[in-house]
């Protein structure tokens, strides 16, 4: 899309321009013409310009392309090996497919994934416990799931999802915009058979 080789953008944060100065342009343009950029003729013109310039880029890798949406829409974790299966190649193929198209491996890009859904849960799921939330998410515990947290930069989860956070936040569950997201923590202390009230923490 951008006309650079896909592991040159790779933890990296760099101006449009120094990318692809002729789409930064081109975008450039649409924000002169349209001083409500978040209008829908603004929206539309930007639309219009990503795809003049998608019908110019080198064509990706289709196999790959359907790998990698097959990796994000999951729902449940995706080892690399039932991947390769399902995709008819070997593991060591699909990594390095993977490498030059995405820029990451396969097992890089299932653990960001499976690091995005459960933030998604944290925020609009119904409350559950750090551990409940970690399990469904295919951690092997919560000290898994925080370790993640911090590895792509977070706080830890009950440090960054506190009470103010989630009163502060206008996401909201389902389709009422009165259902507000609480706070995982909210029912962390919950009966259980022996009448006892437990919590679960992450620090």
């Amino acid at each position: 899309m951008l006309g650079v080789a896909a592991p040159a953008l790779v933890n990296i944060v760099s101006p449009l321009e120094r990318v692809c100065r002729a789409l930064d342009d081109q975008l450039a343009g649409v924000v002169d013409a349209y001083p409500r950029i978040e209008s829908a003729e603004a929206r539309d013109a930007i639309e219009r310009v990503l795809l003049d310039h998608l019908r110019g880029v080198m064509p990706t890798d289709d196999l790959i392309v359907r790998a990698v949406d097959r990796l994000l829409d999951a729902d449940v974790p995706i080892t690399v090996n039932d991947l390769a299966v399902e995709f008819g190649l070997s593991p060591r193929h699909l990594h390095r497919r993977f490498l030059d198209e995405v820029g990451v491996s396969p097992k890089r890009l299932e653990r960001l994934a499976r690091f995005a859904r459960a933030w998604r849960q944290a925020v609009m799921g119904p409350p559950v416990t750090w551990a409940d939330l970690a399990l469904a998410n295919g951690y092997a515990d919560q000290s898994h799931l925080v370790r993640e947290f911090r590895t792509f930069g977070a706080r830890p989860p009950a440090h960054l999802f506190t009470a103010e956070w989630y009163d502060a936040t206008n996401v909201t569950r389902g389709e009422d915009p009165s259902s507000h997201v609480r706070s995982v923590q909210d029912r962390v202390g919950r009966s259980r058979d022996d009448g006892r009230r437990r919590t679960s923490r992450c620090d």
